[in-house]
């Protein structure tokens, strides 16, 4: 009797395993899925493309790698119903979908992450950068009698020639500092020469100053070299007295900004529209441009100071004379050559007994503007803010200049300018008393007020 229950038994068994066949795998699936022996990360990677596909990755215990079978059809729901993947829309970029299972022991992670095209990748995108120039050195040169011819006026990208006392005075504007050529005789500072050099980032170079110009200095807290204060990279020479001998060059002034630990560089631009290449007359005139082709060019700014400049066509540009003769650098003999030349009339008074003087350079005015060998009569202003100058033709559009360097001379309204030996003065002289000097005085008051004297200022005084 036993015995036919145990065959029925075994009978029933196989009936069973006949009629449902995927039980056994079932059972054999949910030991493997329970198992304690696998703890560690679940990974279902989800590509977002036409056919889904997902990598279920376990880690033994053991270190070793056990592969988990894929889900059979008919257990499809409950694994869904366990662990949800949303399938998301391809999109830029990366989306990550986790879920935690906690039918398993240890961590188990479903990540569905969307594909994206190398190319596609997002990139970062970065504001444009400034390009960055050898912050400019802005170099103060004597105009005296005694310190005619000087050096290394030439080499300026941008000269200018401004009234100084009785007589002028130059400021050079330079980019390049691996030069070893000599510049001076440098002399004292002026406020209204430090205000045009901030609108170059420029390293200032003088040797004293004006009480007017010390404080300029100080107050806008300009990056300066100063002979009087010990500064380096300054020498005299022997062929000439104090104070009209103090010299230096562009190669030594840059290591004294390394050693006093300016900034090197500047993200200012050169301040002047420039053309991608030298026009002629004709050329401009072609262009729409105002104006007239001319030859010759005179400053008269005193009876014993000519300033002129006489066009030269074979290099299309302006060779400048004084007295009537090439203006040559004192040490290499090479003659001072202009491709632009601007001449600005801004109004000015003298301030005190020394002769010093006052200007508006904000409030704009006329100006005499010479490309090449062209010339038109325009109008300038300049920017609060940033301090710039801007130069208008006139049909106030913007004026390019020809690629090279430009001098730029500030006169009073008063001064007559003559182009071709017609007169270009807009005013009548100003009736200004000037006190009579002789030579002896006038060049010992200059003296005092360059290189200081006690009563000016205590940083004023001769080395």
């Amino acid at each position: 009797m036993f015995r036919n229950h145990y065959v029925s038994f075994i009978i029933a068994v196989f009936v069973l395993a006949f009629i449902f066949p995927g039980w056994s795998q079932a059972g054999d699936s949910q030991e493997i899925a329970s198992s304690p022996a696998v703890s560690g990360t679940l990974e279902v990677i989800e590509a977002a493309s036409e056919e889904q596909t997902a990598e279920i990755v376990g880690t033994a215990a053991v270190s070793d790698t056990a592969e988990i079978p894929a889900v059979p059809p008919d257990q499809q729901a409950a694994a869904e119903e366990s662990v949800e993947i949303g399938t998301q829309p391809s999109v830029e970029g990366s989306i990550e979908v986790i879920a935690r299972d906690s039918s398993v022991e240890g961590s188990t992670e479903v990540i569905a992450q969307d594909a994206v095209a190398p190319e596609k990748a997002a990139e970062e995108v970065l504001p444009p950068q400034k390009a960055l120039l050898s912050r400019p050195l802005a170099i103060m040169v004597e105009n005296e009698p005694p310190a005619r011819p000087q050096s290394g006026l030439y080499a300026a990208k941008i000269l200018y020639e401004i009234q100084a006392e009785e007589v002028t005075r130059f400021m050079g504007i330079y980019y390049d500092h691996s030069q070893n050529f000599e510049i001076g005789p440098i002399r004292s500072a002026r406020h209204y020469f430090v205000d045009i050099s901030t609108m170059f980032d420029a390293v200032y170079v003088h040797v004293g100053g004006s009480p007017m110009g010390l404080a300029e200095i100080s107050e806008r807290k300009i990056n300066n070299i100063n002979a009087i204060k010990g500064d380096r990279g300054f020498y005299r020479s022997s062929d000439r007295r104090i104070p009209h001998n103090l010299y230096a060059k562009p190669v030594n002034l840059a290591k004294e900004i390394v050693r006093k630990k300016f900034r090197t560089e500047t993200d200012k631009p050169i301040p002047f529209d420039f053309s991608d290449s030298k026009s002629t007359s004709a050329q401009l005139i072609e262009k729409g441009v105002k104006g007239l082709a001319v030859k010759t060019v005179h400053i008269p700014y005193s009876r014993g100071y000519r300033v002129s400049y006489e066009f030269n066509p074979t290099d299309n540009n302006f060779i400048r004379l004084y007295n009537n003769k090439p203006f040559k650098d004192h040490r290499n003999s090479t003659v001072v050559k202009a491709d632009n030349v601007v001449i600005m009339r801004c109004n000015m008074h003298i301030i005190d007994s020394e002769m010093r003087h006052e200007m508006d350079l904000y409030e704009g005015g006329t100006c005499e503007i010479f490309i090449g060998g062209h010339h038109m009569t325009g109008s300038w202003d300049r920017d609060r803010t940033s301090g710039v100058f801007k130069y208008y033709d006139p049909d106030l559009n913007d004026v390019k200049f020809n690629p090279g360097n430009i001098i730029l001379h500030v006169i009073s309204p008063s001064q007559p300018v003559i182009i071709d030996d017609q007169s270009y003065g807009l005013e009548k002289k100003a009736d200004v008393k000037k006190g009579k000097k002789n030579k002896k005085g006038g060049r010992k008051a200059e003296a005092e007020s360059e290189e200081g004297s006690g009563a000016e200022s205590e940083d004023e005084h001769i080395e």
